[in-house]
């Protein structure tokens, strides 16, 4: 992972020291690399990056800091400070995940959502698509 870093530090590098022909094909080596990507995550499975996230002391969850009005999350249950665990059975570890996860699927058909409401598990039916939620970064032990 870090001589892929490296590689695409490299040729950012280029790509700005180039131009015409050069450039362009650094810049296809960059998508390449980019579409290859190796990613910790990927490497070690979700469990196991839920771990090292907390025991690294970095963020490993997304928090609700506001629920919208006539929102599907205020409608669905959705509370300030719940923190989200999965969507639809797939771990949430960060903002993007909830992102990805709520694109998926078919608008309008229901699913589930873990969530930690006061230091208790809660499960939530929400419609796919928008939730009308506010999110925050923060740490959840894994153990929890």
């Amino acid at each position: 992972i870090s001589q892929q870093e490296f590689q695409r530090l490299e040729l950012q590098n280029k790509i700005s020291r180039n131009s015409g022909t050069a450039s362009n094909e650094y810049r296809e080596a960059l998508r390449q690399l980019n579409k290859n990507k190796i990613s910790l995550r990927s490497e070690l499975g979700d469990d196991a990056y839920d771990r090292y996230l907390f025991a690294s002391q970095q963020n490993n969850r997304v928090k609700v800091s506001s629920v919208m009005a006539g929102s599907p999350a205020e409608t669905s249950g959705f509370k300030q400070d719940d923190i989200i665990l999965s969507y639809d059975y797939k771990k949430i570890l960060d903002w993007s995940d909830i992102r990805r996860a709520t694109l998926e699927g078919e608008v309008g058909s229901y699913t589930n959502i873990e969530i930690m409401r006061n230091g208790e598990r809660m499960s939530l039916m929400v419609p796919r698509g928008t939730l009308g939620v506010q999110l925050l970064p923060t740490q959840l032990d894994p153990a929890e």
